[in-house]
């Protein structure tokens, strides 16, 4: 009896919150309801689209960008993972993407080519101390190979800008508040020049796609 005494005070405490709802509330209420199980029955379409065919059609709403943030994401994380490079890569460097200083060579080389160098040449740790801890030489970008840093850094630079691209694009606030801080001359001259910045990178993209294998 206790139990059903429960259920029946349950019931009759739903029914007066309803009983005290104005028309316009019962209305708004089951239209939240209709809206909760639409949104459930999307969620759960849309799962198995992605299980089945590796997209959901909700992608289709904002397809360039949907594209540009999985893009963008898979290139960061080929930057880091990647154990190639693309055949005369390091031959003719105006084939390069990010801009680098003259001195370039000689800089500490991305995280992922000294992991590649330590597989090679064993730990970059010295015989030299220093308060009681070995130390580390660390290899440069010429120690690894001029082309395979180049590489590295090119993709993830390209990653970067579609992520700036993506974020300044997608998010009219961000426009926003640039403007509001440097004013509107300085934020339409920085949304011109990564408008520039990402064309010449879609281009490298395009002339390198098919090398983006691993």
């Amino acid at each position: 009896m206790d139990f059903i005494d429960g259920i029946a005070r349950i019931a009759a405490h739903i029914s007066k919150r309803i009983d005290d709802m104005s028309d316009d509330d019962r209305v708004i209420s089951m239209q939240n309801k209709i809206d909760d199980i639409r949104a459930g029955f999307h969620g759960i379409k849309f799962a198995g689209q992605r299980v089945k065919r590796g997209w959901s059609d909700d992608a289709l709403w904002n397809l360039g960008y949907s594209e540009l943030k999985g893009f963008a994401e898979r290139l960061h994380e080929f930057a880091y993972k990647t154990h190639g490079v693309p055949c005369g890569y390091g031959d003719d460097k105006s084939k390069w993407l990010k801009p680098r200083d003259d001195d370039w060579e000689d800089s500490i080389a991305p995280f992922n080519a000294i992991r590649a160098y330590e597989d090679a040449n064993g730990s970059i740790e010295t015989s030299h101390e220093f308060n009681g801890h070995k130390t580390f030489k660390m290899p440069t970008v010429r120690d690894c190979g001029e082309d395979y840093c180049a590489w590295i850094e090119d993709v993830g630079y390209a990653a970067d800008v579609l992520d700036e691209y993506i974020r300044i694009h997608d998010d009219i606030t961000v426009y926003g508040n640039i403007e509001d801080i440097y004013g509107s001359d300085e934020a339409k001259r920085q949304l011109d020049a990564l408008e520039t910045e990402f064309q010449r990178v879609w281009k490298w993209i395009g002339e390198n796609i098919l090398s983006l294998w691993d």
